[in-house]
């Protein structure tokens, strides 16, 4: 492995795979921005639950929100007419959902586009870690998972991701990391 990881982007794998076979749904969709002229590095959010379901659930619903000129980017009514799209979808629906919305934008170049929306309990946001509100990433990310995950990438780096994923289900009642590291914005 190069560089610093980013223990939040696989600690989060298991239990995406979990919530998928317990629930047969997706909570969110996936977020792309598609103004951006190549299309090789236009932004989405969304990309671990897209890529766990379509590895082992290719039959799951994948909702898609798109920002761009055409589709329409982040004003007020787009941003409120997605929550209400989010709340309302398969897993939300007839849920007791919270009314704090955390809706996040991006800018390029002279528009804002949505990056991700979320939800969140007033007690969450006085207790959060992250510069950015991100609940479920807050709550997945495991110290001692990280460790068995990272173990299984130096093990096997061509072919860990059903160790990763599938091969960690047993240790998900671990504690919540602490360690603030995994959770400030590096620059």
């Amino acid at each position: 492995m190069k560089g610093n990881p980013k223990p939040r982007i696989f600690t989060k794998l298991p239990y995406l795979y979990r919530d998928f076979k317990e629930d047969g749904m997706m909570r969110f969709p996936f977020f792309e921005f598609c103004d951006h002229p190549d299309i090789n590095v236009r932004y989405g959010v969304g990309y671990g639950r897209a890529l766990v379901a379509r590895k082992y659930f290719p039959d799951i619903k994948v909702d898609h929100i798109k920002s761009s000129k055409e589709f329409g980017i982040g004003s007020v009514e787009i941003a409120e007419k997605a929550i209400d799209l989010i709340r309302n979808n398969l897993y939300w629906k007839n849920k007791s959902v919270s009314e704090t919305a955390i809706v996040l934008l991006d800018k390029y170049n002279w528009f804002y586009y949505l990056k991700e929306i979320g939800f969140a309990s007033d007690e969450y946001l006085d207790r959060r870690k992250n510069y950015r509100p991100q609940e479920f990433v807050e709550s997945t990310i495991n110290d001692e998972l990280w460790k068995l995950q990272e173990q299984a990438i130096k093990e096997d780096p061509t072919n860990c991701f059903d160790m990763v994923v599938r091969g960690m289900l047993n240790n998900l009642d671990g504690f919540q990391s602490n360690n603030i590291k995994y959770y400030k914005k590096h620059v």
